[in-house]
């Protein structure tokens, strides 16, 4: 499972029953629920540290569960579950942590899209 480039699209919104990501208060991200390298349910909004500590975040999209972070480096963040390649990692493994998706170091990312099985960016 890899990215494929399938051209421009429209901004779509999604909604997330596992987790939530929240506003982006000067650019930091802000989750609440699963995905802070833990098994713990967190019920208020948890800063996202790690690699994104230092990065300065543009956009942010969540799906089933997975959740994608843009950064204005033009860099992009996956996390969550793996299944069917949705976090484009190139296997579909979970990540409990934002793994940096090196594919587009060459091709900069501005907007990200997340769906139940699948994501765009």
């Amino acid at each position: 499972y890899s990215p494929v480039c399938l051209g421009s699209l429209r901004r779509a919104a999604s909604i997330n029953a596992e987790y939530s990501g929240g506003p982006r208060w000067r650019g930091y991200v802000r989750t609440w629920g699963l995905g802070h390298g833990d098994k713990i349910c967190h019920s208020t909004p948890k800063l996202v540290e790690g690699e994104l500590a230092d990065k300065k975040v543009i956009d942010v999209a969540c799906g089933d569960r997975h959740t994608l972070v843009v950064c204005d480096d033009g860099s992009i963040f996956a996390m969550g579950e793996g299944e069917h390649g949705r976090l484009g990692h190139g296997g579909t493994g979970a990540c409990k942590t934002p793994y940096l998706l090196d594919y587009f170091n060459e091709n900069p990312v501005l907007r990200c899209y997340a769906a139940k099985e699948y994501s765009f960016a």
